[in-house]
């Protein structure tokens, strides 16, 4: 409305239809008395005269237990018009909208609250299930070994490693106070693994261990299974590093000890040749550079897990027929590391792995020998053959590329007949590398070497008091397992 403060009425909306009923007046203008208006009565006796300044200001009203909101303010003009504008509304139509909303930001912060409590009460109970499995698992390892010791004739003594399937323990025999290395591995039966082949090929590797008798083969002990399903091996307990680690830890090595690391690994693979067997996983984790006694660089070569009978041909005469219990898998070329040996899957390692054996064909002596020109090149090198992204890479680069020059590659001492019989052992086929184990143990042994680059006795055993302590470490102490 426009009014003024002695109660004259110049504009009101609300009151149009009044308005228009009353007589028309020439003698004074409309006052607000006129009208008989409830509304009108209230708010001039309320504000009318009020010092408003020029800013104005704002009021709440109540009529007839209603409230309502006022906002008026002067008209400026000058002492010669004194009038004001003023607006009127219900309080509840301009607060209603902040009113719905405060009413649904309560709601929704309980909604919020109720969620968060749930979270954090689901959260709770998944952190206690998770303590139970881990004490449960714990209870079973504990039974596990427990149920070991009491098989046995052995104590457990100290855990040495730990990996994905099982532990290695140092133990001693209870009445000849002998050392050695316990091997557990557990399945459990919601594994992925089949429980029957995990067996068979536990069975497989320690059978063949037990025929072998080279001084270059690690000596197994006792194996058997546990109630529970544990399966376990006592073997001897080596005292010293796989070749794997002593490239990494020590780098590169001598080409005079190189030799002689390949001579004792061709030793062993003679004998399990005759056998008919082959190994099919030699590289450099494998291979154990250990003290025995007095004696120093003794190599033994380790994990038979993926051993076969090999395949009778019409050049191996005197080997025996194909192994009933044989299990072979295809290679899936996109499991692990191309250093990682995935059991049931990659039957072999891709870094090691002969072209042959890569393509899924049948695989004889010659294989492990290839396996073995990789791992000269490994520790003369402190690199892999082919360095590929991933297994299916790697073997590819087996199957198709030509090996790179060793020559390039090596920047200490290197007698050009290791080089040359390195890249026959490396040939795309079977037929262009030596024949046998025995073969190229002949061939390294003739290999001259100059006489300031000689590894001897005395060299053997300075480098092990300089850089080693007598602590005994079991096989394949990083990942014990089947594989």
């Amino acid at each position: 409305m426009l009014y003024a403060d002695d109660g004259t009425v110049l504009a009101y909306p609300r009151g149009e239809a009044a308005i228009e009923r009353l007589p028309l007046r020439s003698d004074r203008a409309l006052l607000y008395g006129d009208l008989d208006d409830p509304l009108l009565s209230s708010f001039f006796n309320q504000f009318a005269g009020a010092d408003l300044g020029q800013s104005g200001g704002l009021g709440r009203l109540e009529l007839n237990g209603a409230e309502l909101l006022v906002a008026h303010r002067p008209i400026a003009g000058g002492a010669d018009l004194p009038w004001s504008v003023a607006a009127l509304m219900p309080e509840a139509q301009v607060l209603g909208a902040l009113h719905r909303h405060q009413l649904r930001s309560l709601l929704a912060a309980a909604l919020a609250t109720l969620l968060a409590t749930g979270v954090a009460w689901l959260f709770a109970r998944h952190i206690l299930r998770t303590r139970h499995e881990i004490a449960a698992a714990r209870a079973q390892i504990a039974k596990a070994v427990l149920q070991v010791q009491e098989l046995g004739s052995y104590r457990l003594v100290e855990r040495l490693g730990k990996g994905g399937m099982g532990e290695v323990w140092r133990a001693e025999h209870r009445l000849l106070v002998r050392q050695a290395a316990i091997k557990l591995i557990s399945v459990e039966p919601s594994s992925a693994l089949d429980l029957h082949d995990v067996q068979e090929r536990f069975r497989r590797e320690a059978q063949c261990l037990a025929t072998l008798r080279s001084r270059n083969t690690i000596e197994l002990f006792d194996y058997g299974v546990t109630a529970e399903g544990t399966f376990f091996y006592v073997m001897e307990l080596l005292d010293g590093m796989d070749l794997e680690t002593l490239v990494e830890k020590f780098g590169v090595q001598p080409a005079a000890r190189v030799i002689q690391f390949l001579i004792q690994a061709c030793n062993s693979l003679a004998e399990a040749h005759d056998a008919g067997l082959v190994h099919r996983d030699i590289k450099p984790a494998n291979l154990y550079v250990c003290r025995v006694a007095d004696e120093v660089d003794v190599i033994k070569v380790l994990d038979f897990g993926l051993v076969r009978a090999a395949l009778r041909g019409p050049d191996q005469q005197g080997q025996s027929a194909p192994s009933s219990d044989a299990v072979e898998a295809p290679v899936s070329p996109q499991v692990g590391e191309a250093r990682l040996t995935q059991m049931g899957q990659a039957m072999g390692t891709p870094a090691y792995m002969a072209p042959e054996q890569a393509l899924g064909h049948d695989s004889d002596r010659r294989a492990d020998l290839y396996a073995l020109g990789c791992v000269g090149f490994w520790l003369l090198t402190g690199r892999l053959l082919f360095e590929r992204s991933t297994s299916l890479a790697t073997m590819m680069a087996h199957i198709t590329e030509p090996p790179p020059q060793i020559e390039h590659r090596v920047t200490r001492y290197l007698p050009p007949e290791l080089a040359t019989l390195l890249r026959f052992c490396l040939s795309k086929q079977p037929a262009d590398r030596p024949s046998d184990a025995r073969a190229l143990a002949r061939a390294l042994k003739a290999i001259p070497i100059a006489p300031d680059e000689q590894w001897t006795e005395a060299c053997a055993q300075a480098w092990w008091r300089e850089r080693t302590s007598r602590a005994p470490a079991p096989a394949r102490q990083e990942e014990p397992g089947i594989a």
